[in-house]
């Protein structure tokens, strides 16, 4: 048993002393966090026999240190993101809810040994110090996991907001209570006084365990001692971990009361309509866009028959994704991924696009969306050609659905969606142009549609469709379509431009002293080209 307990200790403290790094693009960090759930949920939990319960410690702790590094590489790229006052991305929400997942399965099954490893008279001296430090080195590892995720995702006021955003979106009631009962298991008395004593026990005994002579515990004490357990354990009280605080409070209520406002104004000024849109039942338009449009395609259309087009700011009224039809979801691999398989059945019924509108998000198909007078299509270059983006776009895109609208029109939000909003989390991948308004970062439909003007965006414009009063359909070309978006175009450069305004706070002075007497701004526009790296 002594030997067994050697080996297996061994192989412990090798894997605690291993160093990982994390992919930084969204493809390699999901994929990297998906396998540390798949290796997760294959160890079990022995309740007798330590060297069960080591081996699959064992297990556990890899996946978790993969972890600690792939959250701490990503918590830098938000903080760069903070600093510079950029929006959450949806690239940013698919990952923080994947590493948020992983952090609730590692808490559930690193729980599990946190009081499991407890001195048995039935062993030698040497395998006694093992499970001592064995037990140490659990409880560290669980108050380390557990200070990342405080760091990570409750640290910045944004990623608060974004953390808990997620939260209330877990349906798993199990995972639910694994993350409500997080704060709770470190700061027990029982764990906090086991912990403070087992950390005691050994700052007073590593010299005892030195000269045992034994390498599994040398090495052990040379990890534990890498720690600095008298600065970080040692009389440190572990933070508290709330959910909610003040500050997170007001920024609720302030929503919910926007939220509230702007909702009236929308459901009343959305339901006036002054006619029908000229492509209503406009059989050429459909069977014209059905031979263009290709999955996952962005679509905008424009309604000035619509009240709410006169309140909306800019060209475009209402954008959305359209995911595909049956025969082309199969030519492109996409027809099996499992959130697609979900809704079979409706896009057999013909309803192919994913949208949300003031009701909620919903799928329609094309022949009601077409309840507009022009649509443009915008299209991803690449997507069909990566398969794994193709399908985790695809799947974003479908969690959309069945949401509340979002009328405080913030993009960090997850449980509520506008329009624009279903585009910017699908390709979360990509670098959208925002605004910020409100207290809020924004995106509106012509944001979205401005990287087909964009220089190095990866994203083409398809097509631009008007129709008029007797239901003539007329081709849109890309330049007039930009002259509608407020942008210009450079033909000398082959380059598109938008005017931006520049200002500074300008002093002017009444006295020879140089008082100052009075302050004000002074703006100038200028042409900035649309290039994407400067997004």
């Amino acid at each position: 048993m002594n030997n067994i307990l050697t080996t297996i200790f061994l192989s412990l403290v090798i894997l605690l002393t291993s160093q990982v790094h994390a992919e930084q693009n969204m493809k390699s960090t999901i994929m990297a966090l998906h396998e540390i759930d798949d290796k997760v949920n294959q160890t079990t939990f022995n309740k007798s026999g330590a060297y069960e319960k080591l081996a699959q410690y064992q297990k556990i702790n890899e996946q978790a240190k993969k972890l600690e590094a792939i959250a701490r590489q990503y918590a830098n790229t938000l903080h760069k993101r903070a600093v510079n006052n950029l929006p959450i991305k949806g690239e940013d929400l698919s990952i923080m809810r994947a590493l948020m997942n992983s952090t609730i399965l590692l808490l559930e099954k690193t729980s599990l040994f946190t009081n499991t490893f407890k001195t048995s008279s039935k062993v030698n001296e040497i395998a006694t110090a093992q499970q001592r430090l064995a037990s140490l080195i659990v409880k560290i590892n669980y108050v380390k996991l557990y200070r990342s995720a405080v760091e990570i995702f409750f640290k910045n006021n944004e990623v608060k907001k974004v953390a808990v955003e997620i939260f209330n979106m877990i349906n798993n009631p199990k995972q639910k209570a694994v993350m409500e009962k997080f704060s709770e298991i470190p700061q027990t008395d029982q764990f906090a006084q086991s912990l403070q004593f087992e950390a005691n026990r050994f700052v007073d005994n590593h010299y005892y365990y030195l000269k045992l002579l034994n390498p599994t515990v040398t090495k052990a004490v040379v990890i534990l001692e890498q720690h600095n357990i008298e600065q970080t354990i040692l009389g440190r009280a572990i933070p508290k971990l709330k959910l909610q605080n003040v500050g997170t409070w007001f920024v609720e209520i302030w929503n919910r009361t926007t939220n509230f406002v702007s909702g009236l104004f929308g459901n009343f000024v959305g339901a006036i309509r002054f006619r029908h849109g000229y492509m209503k039942n406009h059989q050429v338009a459909v069977n014209e866009l059905y031979k263009i449009l290709r999955p996952l395609d962005i679509i905008a259309e424009k309604t000035p028959f619509a009240a709410t087009d006169f309140f909306i700011p800019g060209h475009f009224g209402h954008i959305a994704i359209y995911l595909g039809t049956e025969e082309q979801l199969k030519q492109y691999g996409l027809w099996d991924v499992p959130l697609v398989r979900k809704y079979h059945h409706l896009i057999r019924q013909g309803k192919t696009i994913v949208e949300s509108i003031r009701p909620g998000s919903r799928m329609v198909s094309l022949e009601d969306f077409l309840e507009i007078d022009e649509i443009t299509i915008i299209r991803d270059r690449n997507i069909l050609n990566d398969k794994w983006q193709a399908r985790m776009t695809a799947e974003v895109a479908l969690e959309q659905l069945w949401k509340e609208y979002d009328f405080n029109f913030d993009i960090s939000t997850l449980d509520k969606v506008v329009c624009s909003e279903v585009p910017y989390h699908a390709f979360g991948y990509k670098r959208w142009p925002t605004s910020y308004v409100l207290g809020r970062h924004t995106i509106s439909p012509d944001e979205i549609i401005q990287n087909a003007f964009t220089k190095g965006s990866g994203v083409d414009f398809i097509l631009s469709l008007k129709a008029k009063r007797d239901r003539r359909l007329n081709l849109v070309s890309k330049v007039e379509m930009a002259s509608n978006l407020d942008i210009d175009y450079n033909a000398q450069e082959d380059l598109f431009t938008k005017k931006e305004k520049k200002c500074r706070t300008v002093t002017t002075y009444r006295h020879a002293n140089n008082r100052a007497s009075r302050y004000h701004r002074r703006c100038t526009t200028y042409d900035k080209p649309l290039i994407y790296n400067d997004l």
